[in-house]
């Protein structure tokens, strides 16, 4: 039996953990267990690390890892995949894209707590790449659970221990692979996402597709209007006004839906999906392949989502086991990669979900990355350990793409309302993409100051400019594509531009 534990709290940032509701899977649904996974994966083999590429100098730490399934670059094209690199190092992380051998778990990690040493911040892990697994007694319901732990690679230098086979309230002493025992320092000290298409389809072409939105919308950004849908089915109605306001730390244009005569299949389906949200967070009793809306118990399912094609980018699905990866046709993949708007979504692989999410939504709002975020909840929720409550929760918690996006850069650069855009534009960039040099005509000679940013929001560099041509000498700037804004000194509009700069 797997259960959804939801939380009753008071504010919606005062957490109870003795307080919940609990669902279940329809009756006689039993998930997949590891050694059933195990029989659709290939046999493991000694970890070898193959560096494809890397931007920056030999001698710069690598801040970020991209980590293939062996052989799979080639398939998806090493231009695409040069390209993400380069867009991710725009934020100024030193990238390195590497391809690895189907190794252990505890392999990779290791390989992962030798790339920490050296600098990483952050790793994906694209393909069919090694899945940790854990095994814990809940402490809500009576009744235990295995599933798989994406944690496991973000805790570099916690105590996990398989001591019991089978759960450890069974008091059998041993091991089945699967980890059940968690001490010591167990704060994440990097971030991980992970791309998992080969249970959702055309697993080439879903990456593919997937890295072309990915570089669209880092070129784009999102159309106005910005906003969420905090979208709360009946069962936390109450503590919808709670979940709005940690979601407006990134989007201060917040809509919430949470009367109980409203939230429902069609609804959701008809009107909310479809519509031009950048987030959605669904609060709803769900499977690996669908949501089910009380009381009518109608179902959204996996396919549905796929086939609607939601313009959101990243979602929050409090939603009971949505992110279960290992799941052939989970429904979080329908949310990022069998959409071809999706880029990331947390989730949970198991009973439970996200909460205290002001914790996850803050960082955002102050230009963080959605791995950053990920990474400082679980530092919040990890800060005195992990309580048996915290593990029943959260411990599945998994996040699904690019760790790196940041959801609040559609914010900053070139939509603001100091930038009138049916002005003129008066800044246009000389042999675009550039290298080492960046040259600019402004249009006029008047005092202007001329504002560099990355492709994050933040402002790199500003020069002063009173002609008509300026020279930036980019040498120092990592490549990547920036955003510069023309800021006359008499307050009229100026101009906007992009430029990619490359090595």
């Amino acid at each position: 039996m797997l259960l959804l534990l939801v939380l009753a709290l008071n504010t919606g940032f005062d957490y109870d953990y003795s307080s919940v509701v609990m669902t279940t899977y329809p009756e006689g649904y039993i998930p997949e267990t590891m050694e059933e996974w195990q029989t659709t994966q290939l046999p493991t083999a000694p970890l070898i690390v193959n560096t494809i590429l890397r931007t920056g100098s030999e001698y710069d730490e690598t801040g970020f890892l991209i980590i293939f399934e062996n052989g799979l670059v080639s398939a998806v094209g090493s231009g695409l995949v040069e390209q993400w690199a380069t867009d991710i190092s725009s934020s100024g992380l030193t990238v390195e894209v590497v391809e690895v051998t189907y190794s252990t778990p505890e392999e990779l990690k290791n390989y992962l707590i030798l790339s920490y040493a050296n600098g990483l911040e952050g790793a994906v892990l694209v393909g069919d790449l090694p899945v940790a697994w854990s095994m814990i007694d809940n402490a809500f319901i009576d009744s235990s659970e295995e599933f798989p732990s994406d944690y496991f690679f973000m805790d570099l230098n916690g105590n996990w221990e398989d001591l019991w086979v089978g759960y450890p309230s069974g008091g059998v002493s041993g091991q089945d692979g699967k980890y059940d025992t968690f001490s010591g320092e167990l704060d994440p000290e990097i971030y991980i996402g992970r791309i998992l298409t080969s249970n959702l389809g055309d697993e080439v072409s879903l990456i593919t597709s997937y890295l072309n939105q990915n570089h669209s919308w880092r070129d784009e950004g999102d159309t106005e209007p910005l906003q969420a849908l905090c979208y709360v089915d009946d069962d936390w109605a109450s503590w919808g006004s709670g979940y709005q306001q940690d979601m407006q730390l990134l989007y201060p244009n917040t809509y919430l839906v949470n009367n109980t005569d409203a939230t429902s299949a069609s609804d959701y389906e008809n009107f909310r999906l479809p519509a031009c949200y950048s987030w959605i967070s669904p609060f709803v009793h769900s499977s690996p392949y669908y949501h089910i809306w009380y009381p009518a118990m109608h179902a959204t399912y996996n396919y549905e989502v796929a086939g609607i094609q939601p313009p959101a980018h990243f979602y929050n699905l409090f939603a009971c086991s949505n992110c279960r990866f290992t799941t052939s046709g989970y429904m979080g993949g329908a949310y990022v990669y069998q959409n071809t708007n999706g880029l990331a979504a947390v989730g949970s692989t198991k009973s439970g979900a996200m909460l205290r999410f002001s914790y996850f939504y803050e960082p955002m709002g102050n230009n963080g990355s959605i791995g950053e975020g990920y990474r400082d909840w679980w530092s919040y929720i990890t800060s005195n350990g992990l309580s048996g409550s915290e593990k029943s929760w959260h411990l599945g918690m998994t996040l699904l793409g690019d760790p790196t996006l940041v959801p609040s850069m559609a914010y900053v650069p070139l939509q603001e309302d100091d930038i009138s855009l049916s002005e003129p534009v008066l800044l246009t960039v000389k042999s675009n993409p550039c290298f080492g040099t960046v040259i600019f005509h402004t249009g006029n000679d008047e005092e202007s100051l001329l504002r560099i940013r990355d492709i994050s929001g933040r402002i790199v560099g500003e020069i002063v400019c009173n002609s008509e041509e300026i020279l930036l000498d980019a040498s120092s700037y990592s490549s990547g594509m920036y955003l510069v804004e023309l800021i006359p000194a008499d307050g009229t509009a100026g101009g906007c531009t992009r430029f990619t700069l490359l090595r």
